[in-house]
C-alpha cells in the first residue's frame, strides 16, 4: 500500500488510528500492539500478498534465534553462579567430612586404648584427614569448579556466537536469494562460462530494510541489550508500517521503549500532521514532477542535447532527494500520529561541503547501521591508517551492494568510499573542519548516528541538542583567525570574503560530484553511465525539447494560468501589446515552469532548514498551510507513483 493513495488516506489510516487509540484509552497495551502489527501486515500484503510469508517467516526465525541467544546468556550466568555456588556449596560437605574424619579417628584411638600414641592419632586424624580434605576441597573442588564454570561459560559464549553467526547468515542469505541470485548467476555464466539456471525471483518490498533492522536486533541481543521484550513488541517493532518498506532503519531501543509509554501528546500529534503533509507534498508535487522529466530523458538518451542532459541530471538529483526524504518525512509524521518518534534520516544533504559531510546528512540511519555493525567490528580507525582506508572502502562497497544488484551500484559505492578515503588522507592539510549538520530534538539519532567521523555525534535521542560547531569551536576558530590576520596585516573583510568563496567552491565541487554519481546510480548499466559522462563532456547543443519543459506544467498551475490569460485578454483586448506579451509567455509556459521548479528546488534545499532542525510549535499559520498542501497533494493523486526506494 502506498502513502500517496486514496485508500490509505481515507480508510486505512483513520481506522488504524482509531483502533490504536481506543486500545490505549482502555489501557490495553498488548491489544494496541496486536492491532498495530495486524494493520502493518495488511499494509504490507495489500498489493502483493505473496510477500507477506517472507516477512512473517523472517520475524519468526529471527525471534527464535534471539530466544536461543538469550537462553545461552541465561545459562552462562547460571553456570557462573553455579560455579561460585559449587565452590561454596561444597564447603559444608567439606566441613562434614572433616568432622567425620576427626570423630572417627579420635574415637578409634580411644577404643584401642589410651596407651596408643595420641600424637600419631592426632596426626593421622587431624593431619592426614584434615589436610586431605583441605586439598580436595580447596584444590580439587574450588579449582575444578572454577575451571568447569569457566569452561561452561566459554561454551555458552561460543554457542551464542554461533547462533548469532547463523542468524546473520540466514538474513544475508535471504537478501541474496531474493535480490542477488539472478545477478550472481548471470555474471558467473558470463565470466566463468558456467550454465547456472537463471530465474528471476520477485523482490519482496523493503526486504533490505527490515532485514538490516533484524540483524541489528540480533547483534544487540548477543550484547545483552534486548532482554525483557515480548514477541508482540518485537513483531510490532519490525513490521511498524510507516518505516517497514523504505526506512528509516530503526533500532530496538528507539521504538520498543516508546511502545510502553501510553500517554497522549496533542502537540506531537499536531507535529505529525504537519510533517506528514509536508512529506506528502514533497513526494506528490515535487518529486513526481521531476520524475516525469527523468522518465522522458531516459526514454531517449541518445537524442538528448547537452542542455537537456544537464536538466535531466538535475531532475534526478532532486527527484531522488524529494522522493526519499518525502517518504521519510511521512514515516516520521505517521509515527508521531501514533505517539512515536522515529529517527531523522536526512539533514539537508545538498548543503554538504564535502563527501564526508554528505554522508553525515544522507540516509543517516543506513550510515549509522554500517558504522556500528560493519565499520566498528572491522576495527574502525583503531588499526592504523591503511587498515582504516580499507575498512572505509569495504563499508561503502556494502552500501553499494545493499542498494541493488547491478555493477552500477557497486561502482557507485566504491567511488564514494574512495572519495572519503581521499578526503581523510588530506584532512588537516589546508582544509578547514567540516561543520556537522544541525541536530533536532527528540527525533534525532543517538550518538551512533554518523558514519566514519570521530568526535561528537550530530544528536542524542530524547533531548534537545543545539547546532554543533566545528572541531575546535566557533569562538576559538574566530579568535585564531583574527590573530593570524593581525599578524599578517591582512584585511579581515577580504579574508571573510575569501573564506566564503572557499566554502562556496567546496559546496559546488561536492554538489557536482554527487550529481555525477547519481547518473551512475540511475544508469541501467556501467556502459550507459560512461555514455552519459561522455555526452556531458560534449557541450555542443543547447536546445530544449517542448516535451521536456511541458512535463513541468502542473494541471492546477495551467488552469490558474488559463484564467489569468483570459482575464488579461478581456481587460486589454485581443490585439494590444499586452495580448502579444501574454501570448508569448503562454507559449513558453513550460520553460518558465521548468526553471521555476529547478530554482525553487535549489532554494528549498539550500535556503531553508530541514523540517526537523527546529522544535515544532503549533500555530494557526502552520495548520492552515499544512491543510492546504495536504488537500492539494491528495487532489493530485490521479498520477500515483511508487517511491524510488521501494526498489531497494
Amino acid at each position: 500500500m502506498l502513502f500517496n493513495s486514496y485508500y490509505f488516506m481515507l480508510y486505512f489510516l483513520p481506522l488504524v488510528l482509531a483502533g490504536y487509540y481506543l486500545c490505549r484509552h482502555f489501557g490495553w497495551y498488548r491489544g494496541g500492539l496486536l492491532e498495530l502489527t495486524a494493520a502493518s501486515f495488511f499494509f504490507y500484503a495489500y498489493d502483493h500478498v505473496r510477500y507477506l510469508p517472507v516477512l512473517v517467516v523472517s520475524i519468526l526465525v529471527n525471534w527464535t534465534l534471539t530466544c536461543l541467544i538469550h537462553r545461552e546468556r541465561r545459562r552462562k550466568r547460571e553456570d557462573g553462579g553455579g560455579m561460585s555456588g559449587l565452590a561454596g556449596g561444597k564447603g559444608p560437605e567439606q566441613r562434614c567430612d572433616r568432622a567425620k574424619g576427626e570423630g572417627q579417628d579420635t574415637d578409634g584411638a580411644r577404643e584401642e586404648g589410651e596407651g596408643l600414641d595420641m600424637d600419631g592419632a592426632r596426626e593421622e586424624g587431624e593431619g592426614l584427614d584434615t589436610d586431605r580434605t583441605r586439598e580436595e576441597g580447596e584444590g580439587l573442588d574450588t579449582d575444578g569448579a572454577r575451571e568447569e564454570g569457566e569452561g561452561l561459560g566459554k561454551d555458552r559464549a561460543r554457542k551464542g556466537r554461533w547462533i548469532l553467526v547463523l542468524g546473520i547468515l540466514l538474513n544475508i542469505g535471504s537478501i541474496f536469494y531474493f535480490k542477488y541470485a539472478y545477478f550472481f548467476a548471470e555474471n558467473c555464466n558470463r565470466l566463468l562460462g558456467t550454465s547456472l539456471p537463471l530465474k528471476a525471483v520477485p523482490l519482496p518490498l523493503g526486504i533490505s530494510f527490515f532485514t538490516f533492522q533484524q540483524i541489528s536486533y540480533l547483534v544487540d541481543s548477543y550484547r545483552g541489550e534486548t532482554e525483557g521484550y515480548r514477541f508482540i513488541e518485537y513483531a510490532a517493532f519490525v513490521s511498524f508500517f510507516p518505516q517497514l518498506v523504505a526506512g528509516p532503519i530503526v533500532l530496538h531501543d528507539e521504538l520498543i521503549g516508546q511502545f510502553r509509554k501510553m500517554g497522549a501528546d496533542h502537540d506531537r500529534f499536531a507535529a505529525g500532521c504537519y510533517i506528514f503533509a509536508m512529506g506528502l507534498f514533497k513526494k506528490v508535487m515535487i518529486a513526481d514532477t521531476f520524475g516525469r522529466a527523468v522518465a522522458w530523458g531516459w526514454s531517449g538518451l541518445a537524442d538528448l542535447s547537452w542542455l537537456e542532459m544537464v536538466c535531466v541530471m538535475l531532475s534526478y538529483t532532486f527527484q531522488i532527494y524529494f522522493d526519499f526524504s518525502g517518504y521519510c518525512d511521512m514515516a516520521i509524521g505517521l509515527g508521531k500520529l501514533f505517539g512515536l518518534d522515529l529517527p531523522v534520516n536526512f539533514a539537508s544533504p545538498y548543503k554538504a561541503v564535502s563527501v564526508v559531510d554528505f554522508w553525515k546528512r544522507w540516509h543517516m540511519t543506513l550510515t549509522r547501521f554500517l558504522r556500528n555493525y560493519v565499520y566498528f567490528p572491522l576495527g574502525g580507525s583503531r588499526k592504523g591508517r591503511w587498515r582504516t582506508y580499507g575498512n572505509i572502502l569495504l563499508v561503502f562497497l556494502v552500501s553499494g551492494i545493499w542498494h541493488g544488484a547491478n555493477w552500477t551500484f557497486i561502482l557507485w559505492g566504491l567511488i564514494h568510499g574512495l572519495a572519503q578515503v581521499i578526503e581523510r588522507m588530506f584532512a588537516g592539510k589546508g582544509l578547514p573542519p567540516v561543520r556537522r549538520p544541525a541536530s533536532v530534538s527528540g527525533d534525532v539519532l543517538d550518538p551512533r548516528q554518523t558514519l566514519l567521523c570521530d568526535g561528537v555525534s550530530v544528536g542524542t535521542a530524547g533531548r534537545t541538542v543545539r547546532r554543533i560547531p566545528g572541531a575546535w569551536g566557533r569562538r576559538k576558530r574566530r579568535r585564531r583567525m583574527k590573530e593570524r590576520h593581525q599578524r599578517s596585516g591582512m584585511d579581515l573583510g577580504v579574508m571573510g570574503l575569501a573564506a566564503r568563496c572557499r566554502h562556496v567552491f567546496r559546496w559546488a565541487c561536492t554538489f557536482i560530484f554527487v550529481d555525477l554519481m547519481w547518473l551512475l546510480f540511475r544508469a541501467d548499466s556501467v556502459g550507459q553511465a560512461f555514455f552519459l559522462y561522455k555526452r556531458l563532456l560534449r557541450a555542443d547543443s543547447f536546445t530544449l525539447s517542448k516535451e521536456l519543459t511541458d512535463g513541468f506544467i502542473l494541471p492546477e498551475v495551467e488552469a490558474i494560468l488559463q484564467v489569468l490569460r483570459s482575464l488579461v485578454l478581456n481587460v486589454f483586448g485581443q490585439d494590444g501589446q499586452a495580448a502579444r506579451l501574454v501570448g508569448a509567455l503562454w507559449g513558453q509556459r513550460g520553460l518558465v515552469c521548468m526553471w521555476v521548479f529547478l530554482l525553487g528546488a535549489f532554494v528549498l534545499c539550500l535556503g531553508f532548514p530541514h523540517l526537523h532542525e527546529k522544535d515544532f510549535k503549533p500555530t494557526a499559520a502552520k495548520a492552515v498551510g499544512s491543510a492546504l498542501l495536504l488537500v492539494w497533494a491528495v487532489v493530485s493523486f490521479a498520477g500515483v507513483s511508487t517511491f524510488l526506494y521501494f526498489n531497494f
